[in-house]
């Protein structure tokens, strides 16, 4: 397979996932992580929020256990107000981190497979590595540095774990046909691209043509008018 090296070739793939044009899907790298940070969110914030709601409900009983009230409805009331705040609470910050952490693994490991034009593991060890090093870069030099060898810790284990189980239970027929028609997509968007700026590069000839044409015959025009 063509990696990144090659003139522009790389470059020229990553811009492919960005140029749209009106009425088209997007592409599939594209989709897909957008289905990942989602689903990343939503889990994160039923995950975060269920722990948060039993954590504050729990909080609650323990700060107002001889707390006196006038109805056991109020007290039940009461504790499941703060239990509900509490999954609020944790919920939209277990769903965020969780949405961020996705976000940026998930699309430096597409980028990356995108730019090489190759899915291997080197993709996600490397992409945990840059999410490490994002997620702690405004503590520090060392703490980046501590966060990113933290996360090609705990991806590359992953990694192997992922891509040897895609080996053994993925015929090799079906392996190629898949990376075939990712490859074949890739440089459909590359052709498409390169279409349009042919397009492009043809308007602006045209225009260019126009204008010099336009200005000599005023040139012209001012001319005879003079002569007279």
């Amino acid at each position: 397979m063509a990696d990144g090296s090659g003139e522009g070739s790389g470059w020229k793939r990553v811009q492919s996932l960005f140029k749209l044009s009106n009425g088209s899907r997007p592409p599939e790298e594209i989709e897909a992580w957008s289905n990942a940070v989602f689903v990343a969110t939503a889990f994160g914030f039923l995950f975060g929020g269920l722990i948060g709601a039993r954590h504050s409900g729990d909080k609650y009983i323990a700060m107002n256990h001889n707390t006196k009230y006038q109805h056991p409805i109020q007290a039940h009331r009461e504790m499941h107000g703060a239990a509900a705040l509490g999954f609020l609470r944790q919920g939209l910050k277990w769903g965020y981190k969780m949405g961020a952490f996705v976000a940026l693994f998930s699309g430096c490991d597409i980028l990356l497979s995108v730019y090489r034009n190759k899915d291997d593991m080197l993709n996600m060890i490397a992409s945990g590595g840059v999410t490490g090093l994002l997620f702690r870069v405004r503590y520090g030099i060392k703490p980046s540095i501590g966060g990113m060898t933290l996360g090609l810790l705990v991806t590359t284990p992953f990694a192997v774990v992922f891509h040897g189980l895609d080996w053994l239970l993925v015929s090799e027929e079906k392996r190629q046909k898949r990376i075939e028609q990712v490859l074949e997509a890739r440089r459909k968007r590359e052709r498409t691209w390169d279409d349009r700026l042919d397009v492009i590069s043809e308007v602006m000839d045209n225009l260019d043509v126009d204008d010099e044409s336009s200005t000599k015959s005023l040139k012209t025009y001012y001319e005879v008018k003079n002569s007279k």
